[in-house]
């Protein structure tokens, strides 16, 4: 049942099935590339425009925000 979207009954590739994962892979790699130019355009044009004070209190509530998915995570886990 996994494999019904891109294989016929004989275990044969559907019809466009390799052209539909090759659009896939394209759209991934399209959009990863997309993804790290723009984080690094941004993180580039303030690199210089941030002070050192700025940075530290990004570093804290970045890590309050992961602490906290974190303890949603395991509280969630634990509740399940």
């Amino acid at each position: 049942m996994a494999r019904a979207w891109f294989v016929n009954g004989d275990d044969r590739p559907a019809r466009g099935a390799t052209r539909d994962a090759a659009l896939v892979v394209i759209g991934v790699l399209l959009g990863s590339t997309t993804w790290w130019l723009d984080l690094t355009s941004v993180v580039g044009t303030f690199r210089t425009r941030l002070t050192l004070s700025c940075l530290e209190r990004i570093n804290v509530v970045s890590g309050v925000i992961l602490a906290a998915f974190a303890i949603v995570a395991i509280a969630t886990a634990v509740a399940a």
